[in-house]
């Protein structure tokens, strides 16, 4: 396989996002969240905001997070499970995507002021394993 070959899916998810990054700024604007995901719809969830808490809790109690723990977030998105994580816990989060766009997203809303403040951080890397 070649570095060209190996590179190209890689090439159409950034292509995906670049072409559609729109769609998603004005979802977020309407949901008033840059998630960029549905959440967890659990019984008797009412909103999109309680449905990103659920996923999040969830994704909290499953990693079993221990204060000074670092998590890794790859394909973070614009970071939003990022920064409810930081937030919210007593570790530090690192949000990691292959889109420029996203990764240059994700770091502006982590400069807003917040009781994680120093605990999230965001890279653009490849998604090469």
């Amino acid at each position: 396989m070649t570095m060209a070959s190996e590179q190209q899916p890689f090439a159409r998810v950034v292509a995906f996002y670049r072409e559609t990054d729109w769609m998603f700024r004005t979802i977020e604007i309407w949901r008033r969240s840059p998630a960029m995901h549905a959440g967890l719809w659990e019984p008797g969830t009412r909103s999109h905001r309680q449905a990103l808490d659920q996923i999040n809790r969830r994704l909290a109690a499953r990693a079993d997070l221990r204060p000074g723990d670092t998590l890794l977030d790859a394909g973070c998105g614009a970071g939003s499970s990022v920064h409810w994580l930081s937030a919210r816990l007593p570790i530090s989060v690192i949000g990691m995507t292959i889109v420029p766009a996203q990764a240059a997203r994700a770091s502006t809303l982590a400069r807003r002021p917040a009781p994680a403040s120093g605990r999230a951080a965001f890279a653009r890397a490849p998604a090469k394993v």
